[in-house]
């Protein structure tokens, strides 16, 4: 595949893996101060479980190609 970035492709995956590590963060910080708040709730745990989901998939997708630059 081709990368179009000035990044490799490690490169790239560990900025993404850095990105959803803060946006699951600032989840559950949502979590933990705004517990009143219904749609808070909600929304933290939505964004949450889909920031985990795709940290998940992209940590399989590094594991799965180990001839990538780490």
């Amino acid at each position: 595949m081709r990368d179009d970035t000035r990044f490799g492709r490690g490169d790239a995956d560990q900025i993404r893996l850095s990105v959803l590590a803060i946006i699951a963060a600032v989840c559950t910080i949502v979590l933990l101060f705004q517990p009143g708040s219904d749609l808070a709730v909600a929304v933290a745990v939505s964004v949450g479980v889909v920031a985990a989901a795709l940290a998940v998939a992209l940590m399989v997708r590094r594991q799965r190609d180990p001839g990538e630059r780490p």
